[in-house]
């Protein structure tokens, strides 16, 4: 059954928070939601180092801790797009030039736990879960696909996604 695009977006949100959770806490961190007024002095004391240290889904996991980001300051929010699109093309580099799949996959849902509406990391998770990629992940694909094609219907790949989880069976 197709999840709708609520039930997808909160999927998709779910597993973002995961990967951030697990990334923390492989930092010694624990992952803890704040509000967003908050987030300064959590950046300051948690996220600042990582990213100095070039440890860009450490940092990216720490700003996953927002309750939400509309309260973000300039220099949150900016930082906040300048993660996406650094996690975008960290993820590319591990699957396309590494193939390390899952490790891609954990960066491009990270970058969507920071942008839910990033397009190219919406396509990346399903282009990496389908047949050119690996085919134990294809279930994965779907909420990603549906959330895709409520933004671009240009971009609808639910039913070829649906139709490999029906081979699969």
């Amino acid at each position: 059954m197709t999840p709708t695009v609520e039930e997808s977006q909160e999927i998709v949100r779910q597993r973002a928070i995961d990967v951030a959770a697990a990334t923390l806490k492989e930092r010694g961190i624990l992952f803890r939601i704040e509000d967003s007024q908050q987030m300064r002095r959590v950046w300051n004391q948690q996220g600042a180092h990582l990213l100095a240290e070039e440890d860009i889904q450490g940092a990216a996991a720490v700003l996953m801790q927002a309750r939400n980001f509309s309260d973000f300051d300039n220099f949150l929010e900016a930082l906040r797009g300048k993660l996406v699109k650094l996690l975008v093309r960290l993820g590319d580099d591990l699957y396309y030039d590494y193939g390390y799949t899952m490790d891609a996959l954990a960066c491009y849902q990270l970058a969507l736990g920071l942008d839910p509406i990033n397009q190219e990391a919406l396509n990346t998770v399903v282009a990496t879960c389908t047949p050119q990629g690996d085919f134990s992940l294809i279930e994965l694909a779907l909420p990603y696909a549906v959330v895709l094609r409520h933004l671009n219907p240009e971009k609808n790949s639910v039913p070829y996604v649906l139709q490999l989880i029906d081979q699969q069976k």
